[in-house]
C-alpha cells in the first residue's frame, strides 16, 4: 500500500471525496525506510497529509483560498521520533 492509498482510505473519514487525496503531493523514498517489518513509512506520510489537509480545509473556509499539502515520506518518518532534539531538555547544567 502506497502512502496514497493510505490517504485515500483516511479522506472518507473527514467526509472528503477522493479529489482531496490526489491533491497532495507525497513525495520521498517508500518502506521500508526504518528497519521494521511495520509500514511506518508511508503511513505517517499519509497521516500528516491528512493534518494538512484538515489545516487547508479550515484555511478555506477562513479564507476562502485552499493551501497546497506536500509531504515528504523520509520527513514525515522523522516526525516519529519520541527522543528530545533540544539540547536544553537532554542535558541539564551539573549543581554544586
Amino acid at each position: 500500500m502506497s502512502a496514497h492509498d493510505a490517504l485515500r482510505t483516511i479522506v472518507p473519514i473527514a467526509g472528503w471525496g477522493a479529489d482531496r487525496a490526489r491533491a497532495v503531493e507525497i513525495t520521498g523514498d517508500t518502506d521500508p525506510i526504518l528497519p521494521t517489518p511495520f509500514r511506518i513509512g508511508e503511513t505517517s506520510a499519509a497521516a500528516l497529509a491528512a493534518v494538512g489537509l484538515a489545516a487547508s480545509e479550515l484555511w478555506e473556509l477562513r479564507t476562502g483560498r485552499r493551501q497546497q499539502v506536500a509531504v515528504d515520506t523520509r520527513q514525515a518518518t522523522a516526525s516519529l521520533r519520541s527522543t528530545p532534539t533540544d539540547t536544553r531538555t537532554i542535558f541539564s547544567p551539573s549543581t554544586p
